[in-house]
């Protein structure tokens, strides 16, 4: 019953999500602004003299291996656009930068909406950050693919080629590899929050085991089946690669889902009285000045991360606690100047629910309950402390 509960959760937070419709408003980006994002990395890549001469390697591993058969014929359209880069103007330029910022910003929206997530980067990091990704891809896959071209210079590794086993390490397990690490860096470090790297691995496996599958499916589909492209000619093989598109960011999002799952259930209830405990721990470290982590609570209170984030997320929109770096939290206010009774209206707490938690937390709790009944309004987090276990 447990499995058929999570999984019926698993659904209602696809539905929440909205994932179905934000897939499709991501194909429509990608199919508006892919073109120049993909054309600008192939630039950068042809611009390092050392890689020069890989950009064609690189492209046909692309091509052969990540891109299905209804997406071939955007090949030559690509080498055409590729070299009227060359020949823009610096605002033709700016604008294929921005368009590619545009679209980074866009995963990162509806990634972080998965993970629960509604603080957003300073811009300028943001622009920074989406700036370094887009100039470092081409000098990282240049020096994949320059490790890669020496190892086939061996003899022994060209024997191996013929062989089977090699062949299918080649078309199958490689292809998914780096799309398990494509999917992996998009989890771990494009959401504004602490993730799991474990969950992040597991949610890029499952989202490109889907992704592989369907791609080897659209050219069996193409090739043996389909009776779009005699009807429809060139433009049904554009068609169908749309839709590939379109299945391609719902299985992102579908891995994320599945991410965001693996540390734990994010709809879990998160009581007032936890919140408090929160607020309590953190102001327990403060006293020591240290910030709080994530990993801090979990910990502690032996809950999951996601019930950890989601705690603090909604201490810091009640404007309780700030992050000063990512994952890493400090109180807004002082001990003495933040009162319990504004915390009660602040975060509702009103009955205590002890469940779950430490006989330390426990007896904190208890203390604040006597001198709210005893008429005492003006208690402070301060006095409450003492009563807090160490970290």
């Amino acid at each position: 019953m447990k499995a058929l509960s999570i999984i019926k959760r698993f659904f209602e937070k696809i539905q929440e999500d909205e994932l179905f419709s934000k897939a499709s408003s991501l194909s429509y980006m990608t199919v508006f602004a892919s073109v120049p994002a993909i054309s600008l990395v192939f630039f950068l890549f042809a611009r390092f003299a050392v890689f020069s001469d890989l950009y064609d390697k690189f492209k046909n591993f692309l091509f052969t291996y990540f891109i299905p058969q209804s997406g071939i014929a955007f090949e030559k359209k690509l080498d055409e656009l590729i070299k009227n880069i060359g020949s823009l103007e610096i605002f033709g330029v700016l604008a294929l930068i921005i368009t590619t910022i545009l679209v980074v910003d866009s995963i990162e929206g509806n990634i972080n909406r998965i993970w629960g997530i509604k603080k957003k980067r300073p811009l300028l990091i943001k622009i920074a950050s989406y700036w370094a990704f887009i100039s470092l891809v081409p000098i990282l896959i240049g020096l994949s693919l320059y490790i890669s071209t020496r190892f086939a210079s061996f003899g022994f590794l060209k024997v191996l080629g013929e062989s089977l086993l090699f062949r299918s390490v080649q078309y199958i397990f490689l292809p998914f590899f780096i799309t398990v690490i494509a999917f992996w860096i998009i989890y771990f470090f494009l959401p504004n929050a602490e993730v799991n790297p474990l969950a992040a691995l597991g949610g890029a496996a499952f989202g490109a085991f889907l992704w592989e599958i369907t791609k080897y499916a659209f050219d069996a589909y193409i090739i043996y089946f389909s009776t779009i492209p005699k009807f429809y000619g060139t433009l049904g093989n554009i068609l169908v690669f749309i839709f590939w598109i379109y299945l391609s960011w719902l299985f992102l999002l579908l891995g994320a889902e599945v991410a965001v799952f693996l540390e734990g259930d994010p709809g879990a209830k998160v009581t007032p009285s936890l919140l408090l405990v929160v607020l309590l721990i953190t102001y327990k470290k403060f006293e020591k000045g240290e910030p709080i982590t994530l990993k801090d609570v979990t910990t502690h209170l032996k809950i999951n991360l996601a019930k950890s984030r989601f705690a603090f997320r909604t201490l810091e929109l009640c404007n309780l606690i700030v992050e000063i770096k990512k994952g890493h939290f400090v109180p807004v206010k002082h001990p003495e100047k933040m009162l319990i009774k504004d915390l009660i209206k602040t975060i509702g707490v009103l009955n205590f629910d002890s469940n779950g938690l430490l006989k330390t937390e426990i007896k904190a709790l208890e203390f604040i309950q006597q001198k709210i009944e005893s008429g005492i309004e003006n208690l402070s987090i301060k006095e409450v402390l003492p009563l807090v276990q160490e970290l």
